[in-house]
């Protein structure tokens, strides 16, 4: 109880413009809180969702032109198709199964 009358007796003392500053440092001190705090946590998940989505892309587009050029047996589009995919930088491995083998 003898903090808060404290306290209460130093704003009380305080100049107007003191109180003005003060009232608005807390407000300035709350909102960079809130832009330090939320905002990087919705980028973070943002950015993860956005690449588990260009995963998931990348790797519908890989088994498409890999399962075509499995079922025509062309392994020139086999070997065109993994280049492509090598190139992309996001990409680290890539394994091709079929029937229980291990192809590429």
């Amino acid at each position: 109880m003898k903090l808060r009358s404290s306290i209460g007796v130093l704003v009380a003392d305080m100049p107007i413009r003191a109180k003005l500053a003060l009232s608005t440092c807390f407000v300035m001190l709350a909102i960079l809180l809130f832009l330090f705090i939320y905002y990087p946590k919705v980028y973070r998940n943002q950015a993860l969702e956005t690449y588990s989505e260009k995963g998931e892309a990348i790797g519908q587009m890989l088994a498409l032109g890999i399962g075509q050029a499995l079922l025509a047996g062309d392994y020139q589009a086999l070997r065109e198709t993994i280049s492509w995919v090598d190139g992309n930088p996001d990409v680290l491995s890539i394994i091709i199964i079929e029937d229980g083998e291990v192809i590429a």
